[in-house]
């Protein structure tokens, strides 16, 4: 299989009877490797969330930087449900909130680079519609996935 340009990516979801996965795949250099050398292995979009309590003032919930997500555990009403470390994971309104901010995160991260990489062309001047609207059907088509994974009852 052959793509163009290089760093060009696609995002895939699928979806069998109650299991749902996402894929993103990188058009890359060809390179050589030899007979049974495997590859490095990527761990997906997301590394690691972090739990970021210094931030005394943060302008978001969350952000999305090279593969981490960052709750800002200083941002109104977060504290409520959420500790340092991740404390209060374990509980239902603490994996809830939890759920919902890597929801978003993963949501806000894939709209852009899908508008970003043209896999959404946006009208003139409808950029943040366009932006909007991507970020909505991306968080209907994932939320109840990663409420599955997160969420403790």
């Amino acid at each position: 299989m052959q793509g163009t340009p290089i760093g060009s990516f696609c995002t895939i979801y699928a979806q069998w009877e109650d299991e749902e996965d996402i894929a993103e795949f990188r058009v890359r250099e060809p390179g050589t490797r030899r007979r049974g050398e495997s590859l490095p292995r990527n761990r997906g979009l997301f590394r690691e969330v972090f739990f970021d309590d210094q931030t005394t003032t943060p302008i978001q919930r969350v952000s999305f930087n090279n593969g981490n997500i960052t709750i800002f555990l200083n941002f109104p009403t977060l504290r409520n449900y959420l500790g340092s470390g991740g404390d209060g994971m374990d509980t239902p309104l603490g994996s809830l909130i939890c759920a919902e901010m890597v929801a978003e995160a993963f949501s806000r991260e894939v709209a852009r680079r899908r508008i970003e990489s043209g896999i959404i062309v946006p009208a003139q001047g409808g950029e943040i519609d366009a932006y909007n609207s991507e970020l909505n059907t991306l968080s209907r088509k994932c939320i109840d996935a990663i409420h599955r994974a997160l969420v403790r009852s």
